[in-house]
């Protein structure tokens, strides 16, 4: 019983003295009424909306950033959805396919190579059909190509040539519309300028049994399929 005694005096001390501890700890805090009444100086004033007005700013920031990147997502996929149900179309897969060569080539290559086993037989080329008042200017032939052209009293010029060997070719798809053709049972394409001068002239490219042939001139369409079917 002794113990205890001594012990409850000892935990009653001890309260006592952590109880005036706080209170000597807590006499400088302000009370509410002081604190409403404490004048903060401007220039910790101003610092304090500035920081304010910041987290604030860097929040909406981050919020319309978030919002953002969702929108950004919601029309990349449906865009996506959409690309891919059009791409079920002929029409829209050669568009796009147009497209592209247009925005990113500005010349068609078109690279040949001759797999003929006889490499030294002759080829005599010439065109059986030119137009009326076409003449012939220059006709000139070796072992790599052929080489024709005709003129007419206007100046203007019909080219044949036909690469015999191994070639690489560019042509100009930026001022011309680009088709299919047929020349008997080769295919080719051919480029509608799409300026009507002397700069710019309508081509005819095509593959036969003896190399890769290319026809330029001012010709319509009709008459220069009419011209290569009739070179032999």
């Amino acid at each position: 019983m002794k113990h205890d005694s001594v012990y409850s005096n000892w935990d009653s001390l001890l309260n006592t003295a952590i109880t005036e501890n706080s209170m000597r700890e807590t006499a400088d805090i302000l009370s509410d009424q002081e604190f409403s009444t404490l004048e903060i100086p401007a220039h910790y004033d101003k610092k304090i909306r500035n920081i304010i007005r910041h987290y604030r700013s860097r929040l909406w920031l981050k919020n319309l950033t978030s919002s953002g990147r969702k929108i950004a997502s919601i029309i990349l996929l449906l865009t996506g959805i959409t690309f891919a149900f059009l791409m079920q179309f002929d029409q829209v897969r050669a568009a796009c396919m147009n497209l592209f060569t247009r925005v990113f080539d500005r010349y068609v290559e078109y690279q040949y190579k001759n797999h003929s086993s006889s490499e030294s037989r002759s080829v005599d080329l010439r065109l059986h059909y030119v137009p009326d008042g076409y003449q012939l200017a220059e006709d000139s032939r070796d072992e790599y190509e052929i080489h024709q052209s005709y003129q007419n009293e206007d100046g203007q010029r019909l080219t044949f040539t036909c690469m015999l060997k191994n070639a690489t070719i560019h042509l100009d798809n930026e001022r011309h519309t680009i088709h299919d053709v047929k020349i008997h049972d080769w295919d080719g394409e051919f480029y509608a300028a799409n300026e009507n001068n002397s700069e710019y002239l309508n081509m005819l490219i095509w593959e036969n049994e003896f190399g890769v042939c290319i026809l330029t001139s001012q010709c319509n369409e009709e008459t220069m399929l009419k011209i290569a079917e009739n070179i032999r």
